[in-house]
């Protein structure tokens, strides 16, 4: 496996998506107006679908790192987490839409806030679970290279001259070994 492959890969996938949603986010959330008047969008709601359209193009960036997010979660063999936080998100946006449309009243701006909350909740989400899952990858590589560190140091201590054992203690030996080995862990 190729670790540092893979977090060069994520790291430049998640900042090419963020640079270019933002492009085009904000140049789509400029010409929204302008977009729904070339559509013939009726006077009695072309406000309202400004509002939400406005809100939405505005988070094209999280939309983006959301998509990008879940790509590497399944390129990693994990199609079932991306469901299990699509499901947890759509959750979280007909909570908010209530909260918004119903308790204060925001109407269509509301629907589309509460669409780009649960987005950015599902990142938060997914962003934890990537760190945790690259710290987990970390360890175990560490600690498999730390094992047959310790494993090719014991077999070296065996064919050791017996000369060399009778004219060092064998503690000090050993502890030189653990300690030698236990820098190198630290250093990984």
């Amino acid at each position: 496996h190729d670790f540092a492959g893979l977090k060069r890969y994520a790291v430049n996938a998640i900042m090419i998506s963020v640079a270019f949603s933002l492009v085009v986010g904000l140049l789509v959330s400029c010409l929204c107006r302008t977009f729904l008047v070339w559509m013939n969008t009726p006077a009695d709601i072309i406000d309202d679908a400004f509002a939400y359209l406005f809100v939405i193009f505005l988070g094209i960036p999280v939309v983006m790192l959301y998509n990008v997010l879940f790509g590497i979660i399944r390129s990693m063999g994990d199609s079932r987490t991306p469901v299990l936080y699509l499901v947890v998100a759509s959750l979280i946006n007909v909570a908010l839409d209530l909260l918004l449309i119903v308790v204060f009243h925001t109407g269509v701006e509301g629907a589309a806030i509460a669409t780009l909350l649960s987005r950015v909740a599902a990142v938060a989400g997914i962003t934890a679970l990537l760190q945790w899952l690259m710290s987990d990858l970390n360890n175990r590589i560490t600690f498999g290279v730390v094992r047959d560190v310790r494993r090719d140091a014991f077999e070296k201590l065996q064919i050791l001259p017996l000369s060399y054992i009778d004219s060092h203690p064998t503690g000090e030996i050993v502890s030189r070994v653990i300690a030698d080995v236990d820098q190198f862990a630290d250093g990984l």
